[in-house]
């Protein structure tokens, strides 16, 4: 859009941005009356709709493995009947009033989360893509109750998750890909994998559903574009 066309009404600039983390960013959620959304530096800022200044803001703590790196805010946050869900660098998940910012946490066994988490709101699931510890890194997927924060299942895949999940609620799958290159289609009900798909190159951002083809779009660190079909990949 050339720039000439519009004109800015405000504008929010988050302090001490990480420009070496090669992941996907916060992006915004919102409502009528606030945008929300978290930074590098472990802040999530709900901004006012009509100028731009802050409402409420938190910043989270240290995770328990005492980085540095703990306290990024890379999730995107999800709104789900008035309340903020999003996940940190410290691998908890954390459930937010959006309109007072009070802050109750969902906290598990998680090492990170830098990818954003998706609701499947019929269930009342809110799926986490994760990073979990130990000698080597592994990646997985946790289906939380979002009242409750009980898991319902956990999947884990052998490389580690940064991206975000796409949710298919009409035939109840979720896709998602991982560090080794590999889209994974998956039962959102269960967590069984379904199928795997591998490409040349980490994955780093969320498949986009085509309705047109019911096939699934994708890029990888491979330099290439792909396109899958849901059913058999």
């Amino acid at each position: 859009i050339p720039k000439e066309s519009f004109q800015a009404k405000w504008y929010f600039k988050t302090p001490d941005a990480l420009l070496e983390a090669v992941v996907p960013k916060s992006g915004v959620a919102f409502d009528e009356k606030q945008v929300y959304l978290g930074s590098d530096k472990g802040v999530v800022y709900a901004l006012s709709r009509l100028d731009g200044s802050v409402v409420w803001q938190h910043r989270i703590g240290l995770g328990p493995w005492g980085s540095k790196r703990d306290k990024e805010i890379f999730s995107t946050p999800v709104l789900h009947a008035g309340r903020l869900y999003f996940g940190a660098y410290d691998g908890n998940i954390f459930s937010v009033e959006a309109e007072t910012g009070q802050l109750p946490v969902v906290s598990f066994e998680a090492y990170r989360i830098t990818g954003s988490p998706v609701i499947d709101a019929a269930s009342g699931r809110l799926h986490v893509p994760s990073v979990f510890g130990g000698q080597k890194n592994q990646g997985g997927i946790v289906a939380l109750d979002i009242l409750s924060g009980k898991a319902a299942w956990r999947t884990r895949f052998s490389s580690p998750l940064r991206s975000t999940p796409l949710f298919f609620e009409q035939k109840q799958r979720l896709f998602v890909g991982d560090e080794s290159g590999t889209v994974s289609c998956m039962d959102s009900e269960t967590g069984r994998i379904l199928w795997n798909f591998q490409t040349g190159g980490a994955i780093k951002d969320a498949p986009v559903y085509d309705e047109r083809s019911e096939a699934i779009i994708f890029s990888s660190f491979d330099g290439s574009v792909y396109k899958v079909t849901i059913e058999t990949g």
